[in-house]
């Protein structure tokens, strides 16, 4: 018997051999089906994974494109437009911004031009080293910064207001912290006292000295600066840096350029300081202003951290903010008077205006921001 369950258990065994085979014939068969399916997935991921990374890649680069636009009108380094038809153009383009191969253009379009205020609109294309983009929109405005109160009259101290009578003089919207004596105007009137802000001397020269790194150290006089003979600034550059004393000794025209002098500032008797433009300083100022041609279009802003002492030279039309004191001298012609602020002439100080093309922004928001392409 037990004989017998030995041979059927051998048959049984000697059966089933082949089955194994055909077991993993058929496995076998199974895994070839889903090998192609699998290839094709993983290969279509990584595909979409290269994809999005290059993807994201270009659109760094693009975004690359307007944060370097937005530096160019913080700074006024817009440079001349390419176009003018209506609205300003402008075109950069940088290479190699991430890695060789990879660069990106920018097209800039000023479409909203006032005095306190600019918008632009951006069109930023990020390349990568295969050549592939994406395109990124957004519109800048910009905004006059802390300091725009200062053209809002025509003049301004944290200190005493002292007018030498002359006759039928006219002194227009006055701003002090203290009134001025009733019998110092024969004609005008008082605006009340001003509790607004003043740039200090690191909020100056910073500003300053970016420009003169930006214009490659021109005009920069590296302690004091004397002017013997009469001097135009020239239109290439945007201040003239004095890091001392200036002396005037002849007719300075400003041309709509700046002169920033870190000490104090003297004007010889007969000479004159011809606007438009801007005269800054960290200490005191004498000075004769006379507007190019004797008109507001070329309205003088003087400042001035210390005490300012004006004698115009005929007509005055513009701005002055001493913060120590202020004194005006009308001599002949006693016209003291308000400007509009002109934007061909913008001008070249900290927060003033919101800046345009040539002259810094006081600062500015990214109202829009899209990608167009993808």
């Amino acid at each position: 018997m037990r004989r017998l369950s030995l041979i059927r258990l051998k048959q049984i065994l000697h059966n089933q051999q082949g089955q194994v085979i055909i077991i993993a014939l058929v496995l076998l068969g199974l895994i070839s089906l889903m090998i192609g399916p699998l290839v094709n997935f993983i290969s279509s991921g990584l595909k979409q994974g290269t994809a999005l990374e290059e993807r994201t890649d270009q659109t760094y680069i693009a975004d690359a494109g307007i944060e370097v636009v937005c530096h160019k009108i913080l700074t006024g380094t817009l440079g001349t437009p390419d176009l003018i038809d209506p609205h300003p153009v402008w075109n950069f383009e940088i290479l190699n911004v991430n890695y060789p191969g990879s660069h990106f253009q920018v097209i800039v379009t000023l479409i909203l031009n006032e005095n306190n205020s600019q918008k632009y609109l951006l069109t930023s294309t990020g390349y990568d080293q295969k050549g592939e983009s994406t395109k990124i929109e957004a519109e800048i405005t910009t905004f006059a910064g802390d300091y725009y109160s200062f053209l809002n009259n025509v003049g301004t101290t944290n200190g005493n207001i002292k007018l030498p009578p002359a006759k039928n003089s006219i002194i227009g919207n006055i701003q002090s912290a203290n009134v001025p004596d009733p019998d110092a105007f024969i004609s005008g009137d008082y605006a009340g006292p001003y509790n607004g802000e003043w740039p200090d001397s690191n909020t100056l020269i910073s500003f300053y000295t970016t420009q003169l790194q930006n214009q490659d150290m021109n005009g920069y006089h590296n302690g004091n600066w004397t002017i013997n003979s009469e001097y135009t600034i020239n239109d290439s550059i945007g201040v003239e840096y004095v890091n001392g004393d200036l002396q005037i000794n002849a007719d300075l025209h400003l041309n709509g350029k700046a002169v920033f002098v870190t000490g104090q500032i003297d004007s010889k008797p007969g000479t004159s300081v011809f606007g438009p433009g801007v005269v800054a300083s960290l200490k005191d100022i004498k000075l004769n202003p006379k507007n190019e041609g004797g008109g507001p279009t070329s309205g003088i802003f003087i400042f001035s951290l210390g005490n300012i002492d004006i004698q115009p030279s005929g007509e005055f039309y513009g701005w002055v903010a001493g913060k120590g004191s202020l004194t005006i001298r009308q001599g002949n012609d006693p016209l003291f008077a308000w400007a509009q602020p002109e934007f061909s002439y913008p001008l070249n100080f900290p927060g003033l205006y919101s800046g345009g093309p040539d002259f810094p922004a006081g600062g500015l928001i990214i109202s829009r921001w899209e990608i167009i392409n993808q």
